[in-house]
């Protein structure tokens, strides 16, 4: 037979609620309890002695994750295409899909740091890209705002449990309910994106680019070279539908805010694609995570 250790003698000399005193595994017992019954507490206290292990990582996870989508929004940044028959000042990227994905996985507030980072390293590399890049972020912000928030509305009256799962960094992810959350914040986002354009874009750049040539009067004119040139390529009914430009407003709601829809709705599908196939590597749950969250919700 084998010797006793003396820790393995004394621990067997302990009365119940000695043990318990001491802080053993067994204060979470009742002497009654069945061995079915203490073979499920001890599952418990496993599982939320895992969550702490299970949180930590999701915070390494989430951190590798932000510096990759960071890195990605900066590259595609500098991939902007021009868009046929309209002014060559308004370009087009797809550097919102990685800020999407940072706010439907994180929250808004990493998705809109991604958008701040990324414009800092387009200052950077562009130093005259100030105005383009503060113009970036306010109009990428409010879209990653209202798609945060009706993706939030729409989560919580599906599932009326996704606060608290959210807490316990567990978030239910309907592809879906985002796209269709997203569809929806792109629509309302063309209201600020009016404004912002109209009186803080254009303004500062008229201000900042007057000795390059800018000006708002030059910018009514290329809408309206845009204009001759839709008309010619359209069928003559639809050619005849096109109005005149007058001025930056009309040319904002003709061309900015159609693109701009067309963009977000783009980034929209591409971006539900992508989180249904990296979102379980982007937030670190195993079993017995979400174990620990059913047990505490309950």
């Amino acid at each position: 037979p084998t010797e006793e250790t003396p820790a393995e003698a004394e621990e067997e000399a302990l009365t119940p609620e000695e043990a318990m005193r001491k802080g053993t595994d067994t204060d979470i017992f009742d002497t009654n309890e069945s061995a079915e019954g203490k073979e499920a507490l001890y599952s418990m206290e496993a599982v939320k002695v895992t969550t702490k292990s299970a949180r930590g990582r999701a915070t390494v996870r989430m951190m590798i994750c932000l510096g990759i989508l960071t890195v990605l929004a900066a590259a595609l940044q500098f991939l902007a295409v021009n868009v046929p028959f309209v002014p060559k000042l308004f370009t087009v990227d797809f550097s919102t899909i990685p800020e999407l994905m940072a706010t439907i996985a994180y929250g808004p507030l990493f998705g809109i740091l991604i958008c701040a980072l990324k414009n800092v390293v387009h200052i950077v590399i562009v130093p005259t890209g100030v105005v383009s890049s503060l113009t970036n972020l306010l109009l990428d912000s409010s879209f990653l705002l209202l798609a945060s928030l009706m993706y939030s509305v729409w989560m919580v009256h599906r599932d009326k449990k996704a606060i608290e799962k959210n807490k316990q960094s567990v978030k239910p992810y309907g592809p879906f309910r985002m796209m269709f959350s997203s569809f929806v914040a792109a629509l309302l986002s063309m209201i600020p994106q009016y404004f912002i354009t109209m009186y803080i874009a254009y303004p500062l750049m008229e201000k900042y680019y007057r000795k390059e040539g800018f000006s708002l009067t030059e910018l009514v004119i290329s809408y309206q070279t845009s204009v001759v040139g839709l008309r010619r390529v359209f069928p003559e009914a639809i050619a005849r539908l096109l109005p005149d430009i007058s001025s930056v407003a009309v040319g904002i709601l003709l061309f900015n805010l159609p693109i701009t829809l067309a963009k977000l709705i783009l980034v929209t599908i591409v971006t539900a694609f992508l989180l249904k196939l990296f979102l379980p590597f982007m937030q670190y749950r195993n079993k017995q995570a979400q174990e620990s969250v059913k047990i505490d919700m309950e």
